[in-house]
């Protein structure tokens, strides 16, 4: 449960984080956001299934 909450955490930092990144420098690309969120998510999913199988 606690990687859970580790995962959503993240999740919403780097959404946050890349969409005000892509709001000031790729002239209101605030999709950028939920793009680079999606893909944490995943990276950590797949991490955290990995470090169980062991």
């Amino acid at each position: 449960m606690l990687k859970s909450f580790v995962t959503l955490i993240i999740t919403l930092i780097v959404g946050v984080v890349f969409m005000a990144i892509g709001n000031d420098f790729f002239n209101g690309f605030t999709d950028i956001g939920v793009i680079f969120a999606v893909a944490v998510a995943g990276a950590l999913i797949v991490f955290f299934n990995e470090q169980k199988g062991k």
